[in-house]
Protein backbone atom coordinates (compact mmCIF):
# COMPACT_ATOMS: atom_id res chain seq x y z
CA UNK A 1 0.00 0.00 0.00
CA UNK A 2 2.85 2.38 0.86
CA UNK A 3 4.58 1.63 -2.47
CA UNK A 4 1.33 2.23 -4.31
CA UNK A 5 0.91 5.61 -2.67
CA UNK A 6 4.37 6.60 -3.86
CA UNK A 7 3.34 6.19 -7.56
CA UNK A 8 2.57 9.58 -9.12
CA UNK A 9 -1.21 10.05 -9.66
CA UNK A 10 -0.75 10.73 -13.39
CA UNK A 11 1.14 7.46 -13.96
CA UNK A 12 -1.42 5.55 -11.85
CA UNK A 13 -4.19 6.90 -14.08
CA UNK A 14 -2.49 5.72 -17.27
CA UNK A 15 -1.86 2.27 -15.79
CA UNK A 16 -5.53 2.00 -14.86
CA UNK A 17 -6.55 2.83 -18.41
CA UNK A 18 -4.11 0.24 -19.76
CA UNK A 19 -5.49 -2.44 -17.44
CA UNK A 20 -9.06 -1.67 -18.48
CA UNK A 21 -8.06 -1.84 -22.15
CA UNK A 22 -6.45 -5.26 -21.69
CA UNK A 23 -9.54 -6.59 -19.91
CA UNK A 24 -11.75 -5.35 -22.76
CA UNK A 25 -9.57 -6.92 -25.46
CA UNK A 26 -9.46 -10.22 -23.57
CA UNK A 27 -13.24 -10.30 -23.29
CA UNK A 28 -13.59 -9.50 -26.98
CA UNK A 29 -11.25 -12.31 -27.94
CA UNK A 30 -13.09 -14.84 -25.78
CA UNK A 31 -16.40 -13.82 -27.32
CA UNK A 32 -15.09 -14.08 -30.87
CA UNK A 33 -13.40 -17.45 -30.61
CA UNK A 34 -15.72 -19.25 -28.20
CA UNK A 35 -18.35 -21.61 -29.70
CA UNK A 36 -21.57 -19.77 -30.38
CA UNK A 37 -24.77 -21.06 -28.87
CA UNK A 38 -27.96 -20.74 -30.83
CA UNK A 39 -30.91 -19.54 -28.83
CA UNK A 40 -34.43 -19.70 -30.15
CA UNK A 41 -36.74 -16.80 -29.49
CA UNK A 42 -40.14 -18.02 -28.34
CA UNK A 43 -41.59 -14.54 -28.89
CA UNK A 44 -40.48 -14.28 -32.52
CA UNK A 45 -41.85 -17.72 -33.27
CA UNK A 46 -45.28 -16.65 -32.08
CA UNK A 47 -45.41 -13.40 -34.05
CA UNK A 48 -47.38 -13.53 -37.33
CA UNK A 49 -45.54 -13.24 -40.61
CA UNK A 50 -46.20 -9.79 -42.03
CA UNK A 51 -44.95 -10.54 -45.52
CA UNK A 52 -47.70 -11.95 -47.69
CA UNK A 53 -47.13 -15.04 -49.76
CA UNK A 54 -46.74 -14.11 -53.41
CA UNK A 55 -48.82 -16.34 -55.67
CA UNK A 56 -47.58 -17.42 -59.08
CA UNK A 57 -50.24 -16.16 -61.51
CA UNK A 58 -52.24 -18.77 -63.37
CA UNK A 59 -52.15 -16.49 -66.38
CA UNK A 60 -49.53 -13.85 -67.14
CA UNK A 61 -51.27 -13.00 -70.40
CA UNK A 62 -54.35 -11.71 -68.55
CA UNK A 63 -54.63 -12.72 -64.91
CA UNK A 64 -55.72 -11.47 -61.50
CA UNK A 65 -53.85 -12.11 -58.24
CA UNK A 66 -54.87 -10.86 -54.79
CA UNK A 67 -52.36 -12.34 -52.34
CA UNK A 68 -54.30 -11.25 -49.26
CA UNK A 69 -57.38 -13.23 -50.32
CA UNK A 70 -55.49 -16.08 -52.03
CA UNK A 71 -57.27 -15.14 -55.25
CA UNK A 72 -55.51 -16.38 -58.37
CA UNK A 73 -57.53 -16.53 -61.57
CA UNK A 74 -57.23 -16.05 -65.31
CA UNK A 75 -59.18 -13.12 -66.71
CA UNK A 76 -61.39 -13.98 -69.69
CA UNK A 77 -61.39 -10.94 -71.98
CA UNK A 78 -64.35 -9.29 -73.68
CA UNK A 79 -67.20 -11.12 -71.99
CA UNK A 80 -70.71 -9.92 -72.83
CA UNK A 81 -72.13 -9.08 -69.40
CA UNK A 82 -75.62 -8.79 -70.88
CA UNK A 83 -75.64 -12.40 -72.07
CA UNK A 84 -76.29 -14.68 -69.11
CA UNK A 85 -75.50 -17.77 -71.15
CA UNK A 86 -72.13 -16.37 -72.21
CA UNK A 87 -70.87 -15.06 -68.90
CA UNK A 88 -71.97 -18.15 -66.96
CA UNK A 89 -69.89 -20.26 -69.35
CA UNK A 90 -66.87 -17.92 -69.20
CA UNK A 91 -66.90 -17.70 -65.40
CA UNK A 92 -66.13 -21.41 -65.23
CA UNK A 93 -62.66 -20.56 -66.56
CA UNK A 94 -61.84 -17.61 -64.30
CA UNK A 95 -63.09 -14.08 -63.78
CA UNK A 96 -64.54 -11.98 -66.60
CA UNK A 97 -63.50 -8.72 -68.20
CA UNK A 98 -66.60 -6.65 -69.02
CA UNK A 99 -66.67 -6.22 -72.80
CA UNK A 100 -66.37 -2.58 -73.83
CA UNK A 101 -64.48 -1.43 -70.74
CA UNK A 102 -60.80 -0.51 -70.77
CA UNK A 103 -57.97 -2.94 -71.41
CA UNK A 104 -54.74 -2.70 -69.36
CA UNK A 105 -52.66 -1.54 -72.34
CA UNK A 106 -54.80 1.55 -72.88
CA UNK A 107 -53.23 3.32 -69.86
CA UNK A 108 -56.57 5.02 -69.16
CA UNK A 109 -60.17 4.11 -68.48
CA UNK A 110 -61.89 1.70 -66.11
CA UNK A 111 -60.84 -1.96 -66.35
CA UNK A 112 -63.98 -3.72 -65.13
CA UNK A 113 -63.74 -7.33 -63.92
CA UNK A 114 -66.50 -9.43 -62.37
CA UNK A 115 -66.71 -12.89 -60.84
CA UNK A 116 -68.73 -15.19 -58.60
CA UNK A 117 -69.01 -14.90 -54.81
CA UNK A 118 -71.05 -18.10 -54.75
CA UNK A 119 -72.66 -20.44 -57.25
CA UNK A 120 -74.23 -23.89 -57.61
CA UNK A 121 -71.93 -26.40 -55.93
CA UNK A 122 -72.49 -29.01 -58.62
CA UNK A 123 -71.63 -26.61 -61.41
CA UNK A 124 -68.23 -27.31 -63.04
CA UNK A 125 -65.33 -24.92 -62.60
CA UNK A 126 -63.08 -23.88 -59.72
CA UNK A 127 -63.99 -20.19 -59.59
CA UNK A 128 -67.52 -20.38 -58.15
CA UNK A 129 -66.45 -18.49 -54.99
CA UNK A 130 -63.42 -16.58 -56.26
CA UNK A 131 -64.70 -13.22 -54.92
CA UNK A 132 -66.35 -14.55 -51.77
CA UNK A 133 -64.01 -12.62 -49.47
CA UNK A 134 -63.90 -9.41 -51.47
CA UNK A 135 -65.24 -7.48 -48.46
CA UNK A 136 -61.96 -8.13 -46.61
CA UNK A 137 -59.99 -5.83 -48.89
CA UNK A 138 -59.02 -2.60 -47.17
CA UNK A 139 -57.65 0.70 -48.41
CA UNK A 140 -54.10 0.37 -49.83
CA UNK A 141 -54.30 -3.42 -50.15
CA UNK A 142 -52.58 -4.57 -53.32
CA UNK A 143 -54.15 -6.15 -56.37
CA UNK A 144 -51.96 -7.58 -59.13
CA UNK A 145 -53.29 -7.50 -62.67
CA UNK A 146 -51.12 -9.40 -65.13
CA UNK A 147 -51.20 -8.34 -68.76
CA UNK A 148 -48.91 -9.71 -71.47
CA UNK A 149 -46.22 -10.78 -68.97
CA UNK A 150 -46.35 -7.45 -67.11
CA UNK A 151 -47.35 -7.21 -63.44
CA UNK A 152 -49.56 -4.16 -62.97
CA UNK A 153 -49.90 -3.34 -59.28
CA UNK A 154 -53.01 -1.52 -58.06
CA UNK A 155 -53.94 -0.27 -54.59
CA UNK A 156 -57.48 -0.37 -53.23
CA UNK A 157 -59.07 3.05 -52.81
CA UNK A 158 -62.69 2.08 -52.16
CA UNK A 159 -64.76 -0.95 -51.12
CA UNK A 160 -68.53 -0.53 -51.16
CA UNK A 161 -71.91 -2.18 -51.71
CA UNK A 162 -74.23 -0.81 -54.40
CA UNK A 163 -77.61 -1.62 -55.90
CA UNK A 164 -77.62 -4.11 -58.80
CA UNK A 165 -78.87 -1.40 -61.17
CA UNK A 166 -76.11 1.09 -60.28
CA UNK A 167 -74.37 1.36 -63.65
CA UNK A 168 -72.11 4.20 -62.55
CA UNK A 169 -69.54 1.61 -61.47
CA UNK A 170 -68.77 0.70 -65.10
CA UNK A 171 -68.33 4.28 -66.28
CA UNK A 172 -65.02 4.98 -67.95
CA UNK A 173 -62.47 7.21 -66.26
CA UNK A 174 -59.88 9.70 -67.51
CA UNK A 175 -57.14 7.94 -65.55
CA UNK A 176 -56.46 4.22 -65.33
CA UNK A 177 -58.58 2.41 -62.75
CA UNK A 178 -59.46 -1.17 -61.87
CA UNK A 179 -62.92 -2.19 -60.64
CA UNK A 180 -63.86 -5.61 -59.28
CA UNK A 181 -67.50 -6.58 -58.81
CA UNK A 182 -69.44 -9.56 -57.45
CA UNK A 183 -72.94 -10.38 -56.22
CA UNK A 184 -73.46 -9.60 -52.53
CA UNK A 185 -73.96 -11.03 -49.97
CA UNK A 186 -72.40 -14.30 -51.16
CA UNK A 187 -74.88 -16.85 -52.52
CA UNK A 188 -77.42 -14.10 -53.27
CA UNK A 189 -78.00 -11.57 -56.05
CA UNK A 190 -79.47 -8.85 -53.82
CA UNK A 191 -76.69 -6.27 -54.20
CA UNK A 192 -73.20 -5.84 -55.65
CA UNK A 193 -69.86 -5.62 -53.85
CA UNK A 194 -67.55 -3.22 -55.69
CA UNK A 195 -63.83 -2.67 -55.12
CA UNK A 196 -62.09 0.23 -56.85
CA UNK A 197 -58.30 0.39 -57.18
CA UNK A 198 -55.80 2.80 -58.71
CA UNK A 199 -52.25 2.15 -59.98
CA UNK A 200 -49.72 2.07 -57.15
CA UNK A 201 -46.89 4.62 -57.05
CA UNK A 202 -44.31 1.91 -57.77
CA UNK A 203 -46.21 0.80 -60.88
CA UNK A 204 -46.51 4.37 -62.16
CA UNK A 205 -42.79 5.05 -61.70
CA UNK A 206 -41.94 1.74 -63.36
CA UNK A 207 -44.20 2.47 -66.32
CA UNK A 208 -43.31 6.13 -66.69
CA UNK A 209 -39.57 6.66 -65.93
CA UNK A 210 -38.57 9.51 -63.65
CA UNK A 211 -36.89 11.33 -66.53
CA UNK A 212 -40.32 12.31 -67.85
CA UNK A 213 -41.26 13.87 -64.52
CA UNK A 214 -38.51 16.46 -64.86
CA UNK A 215 -39.00 17.37 -68.53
Amino acid sequence: MKNLLKIPPKRLFYWSLLALGLVFLLGLALTKFSPKKQYSSPLSSLLPTIREESLEPKSKDFGLVINKLKVNAPVVADVDAYSEKEYYAKLRSGVAHFKGTAKPDQNKGNIFIFGHSGFYKNDPGEYKEVFRKLDELKKDDQIHLWWKEKDMVFKVTENKVVAPDDFSVIEQTKDLALTLMTCWPPDTIDKRRVVVAKPSVLFVLKTFPLIFLFN
